[in-house]
């Protein structure tokens, strides 16, 4: 896959959780910010409150199994934008039996863009067996629960800031639009390979749903990641 381009003003954020067997489970998301561009020791203090930010929400509806280790929080400006890291564990502390590694708590994110294509959304490791309604839903409580967990999440990245420099608002990164069919000249097969943006279109998420349905992301099961 080509390098990825720049996208200015915006943070990757990335929490990366061990959950049971699988060590490099993570969750991905994206702020714009206003202001001076970051240096490293400014994000690595940011990534100490993202981590502080998930263990005053999250971790309250998450299961003790479940661990974060780390976020990490790059710059996307340009190829060379500051990085920052804070290590550490903290565990879930939610009651509760353990669900399946696969389960998580599916948010989508609302963008104002009318688009063909998977849609915003995060897969966050949160839920016991004391949340579900059925094998299939959450309880509508635990349903409001995790939307607080969220939002309060939310609200206290989008506090965080660095001299000169504040989050203006939760993004998405549209980084592909399209797409090239390539023929394989053995095989006579067909594949669609997504065309890589010139400028990587980003989007305000103007509104935070968590999902009725238990979430699945299959490769947490097998501990392959992701």
């Amino acid at each position: 896959m080509p390098a990825l381009p720049p996208v200015p003003s915006v943070l990757s954020i990335v929490l990366q959780y061990s959950i049971g067997a699988d060590p490099l489970s993570i969750t991905r998301l994206h702020y714009k910010f206003t202001g001076t561009p970051p240096v490293a020791a400014d994000l690595n203090t940011f990534a100490s409150g993202v981590f502080a930010a998930w263990q005053n929400n999250q971790a309250l509806s998450t299961h003790p199994t479940v661990t974060l280790k780390e976020v990490v929080v790059t710059d996307l400006t340009s190829a060379t934008g500051a990085q920052g890291i804070h290590t550490g564990t903290a565990a879930g502390t939610a009651g509760g039996g353990q669900l399946p590694a696969s389960a998580a708590v599916l948010v989508n994110y609302k963008v104002n863009r009318r688009y063909r294509g998977g849609k915003p959304r995060t897969y966050w490791p949160m839920g016991t067996d004391t949340d579900l309604n059925n094998p299939q839903t959450w309880l509508p409580a635990s349903i409001t629960n995790f939307n607080q967990r969220v939002q309060g999440f939310n609200s206290a990245v989008s506090a965080l800031t660095w001299a000169g420099a504040s989050i203006s608002f939760p993004a998405n990164v549209s980084y592909f639009q399209g797409f090239t069919v390539v023929t394989d000249p053995v095989t006579g097969r067909s594949r669609n390979i997504p065309k890589l943006r010139t400028s990587p279109v980003v989007d305000q998420i103007s509104a935070i749903v968590v999902n009725a349905t238990v979430g699945s992301q299959r490769r947490r099961l097998r501990a392959t990641g992701a």
